[in-house]
């Protein structure tokens, strides 16, 4: 027991070494708290209108958020050349000048989410090549001057979530062939160029969601290595064969919900052969004959109040092969079409009768309830 002990109070004292070792060494700045041996300065809701100039150069990682800079000037942050992460988020800022990070090229993380900014140099972000994942949400951006982003060369993701941009022009984007997140979804982006995304050549997710594009922007079928794509919450009322092109060979999951759609052509998902979560809720789908039959594993068709007839058999039928309950309840019928003979023309019997076809109305069961639509 006394072993044990002993090693015990050695790895204490051995700790509290290091420790005294690491602080002696380390620079915290007043009324900040500081983690020596993590390397980590945190200022959070300081007051600070500036930087503090006495920091240690050896901080990894700079904690300054609810403070106030509205301006970023010119070396506004001193020589911290092992600095990996800054947090500037909620701190009202409004502008970044050139150079106002070129004392911190090692950088990997930097948070400029919450704040105020209308507008970017082009070289707001030049001396930050080693930058990997860029917040810029919950700002006021309108628009993006080409080669902003044209220094990150190794930018991993980039956040532009809930701006204000309306476009996208060629150039915006360029420069980021690393590039494998790309989130801008909740702006009110109307228009894209067909060459914005062209030096995307690793992206993997790109979030369009809830802004208001009226179509499938033709850029997106450049995107050859894009394997998530959200367009959900777009004024976008008609799907057809060339809407995603033949180049997404890579792509997984689609989500389309909350389009207002109407209309999907029969080949509009094709050429998406490694389709796997087809997503279409909350849509004005009443019906449609596409084919599905590489959806391998998931798809979603609820609140779309299907108009239950014989153009309608081929859900039914693959739903029959996935065998799952939990698809079968997710269909509604907004309608059933009833005719005398119209039964026959489908192949269907009240024997084979699909349940989920009756909607609310197990009456309707006593009726032949197909009716097929002219084509």
């Amino acid at each position: 027991m006394a072993f044990w002990q002993l090693l015990t109070l050695t790895q204490l004292l051995s700790s509290f070494l290091i420790s005294a070792l690491a602080s002696e060494g380390f620079i915290c700045p007043a009324n900040c708290t500081c983690l020596p041996i993590q390397q980590h300065i945190l200022c959070p809701n300081a007051s600070l209108t500036s930087i503090p100039s006495e920091m240690s150069n050896s901080t990894l990682e700079l904690y300054l958020q609810y403070n106030n800079f509205p301006a970023l000037s010119a070396s506004f942050f001193p020589d911290l050349p092992k600095l990996s992460g800054l947090y500037l988020s909620n701190c009202n800022i409004s502008s970044i000048g050139t150079g106002a990070f070129e004392n911190l090229q090692t950088l990997k993380y930097l948070h400029l989410d919450n704040n105020l900014l209308r507008d970017l140099q082009s070289s707001a972000f030049q001396n930050l090549s080693s930058l990997l994942y860029l917040h810029l949400e919950n700002n006021m951006l309108k628009s993006l001057n080409p080669g902003v982003f044209s220094a990150l060369k190794h930018l991993t993701a980039l956040y532009l979530s809930h701006n204000l941009l309306t476009e996208l022009s060629e150039g915006a984007l360029s420069g980021m062939s690393q590039l494998r997140w790309l989130y801008l979804s909740n702006n009110q982006i109307s228009n894209i160029s067909s060459k914005a995304f062209l030096d995307f050549t690793s992206l993997r997710k790109l979030s369009l969601d809830y802004n208001n594009l009226a179509s499938v922007p033709l850029a997106i079928r450049s995107i050859v290595s894009l394997q998530v794509l959200n367009l959900s919450g777009n004024p976008i009322q008609k799907l057809t064969s060339v809407s995603f092109g033949r180049k997404l060979r890579f792509l997984e999951q689609l989500f389309l919900d909350q389009l207002a759609l109407q209309k999907i052509t029969p080949l509009a998902f094709y050429w998406l052969r490694r389709l796997k979560i087809l997503s279409l809720k909350n849509n004005h789908l009443e019906h449609s004959h596409l084919v599905v039959s590489r959806l391998s594993q998931v798809c979603f068709w609820r609140v779309n109040l299907w108009r239950c007839d014989c153009n309608l058999i081929w859900l039914y039928t693959w739903l029959q092969i996935r065998k799952t309950q939990k698809e079968h309840s997710q269909v509604k019928c907004s309608a059933l079409m009833h005719s005398k003979d119209s039964c026959s023309q489908c192949g269907v019997t009240k024997a084979n009768l699909p349940t989920f076809w009756l909607g609310s109305h197990p009456a309707n069961l006593q009726r032949c309830t197909w009716k097929p639509l002219r084509h």
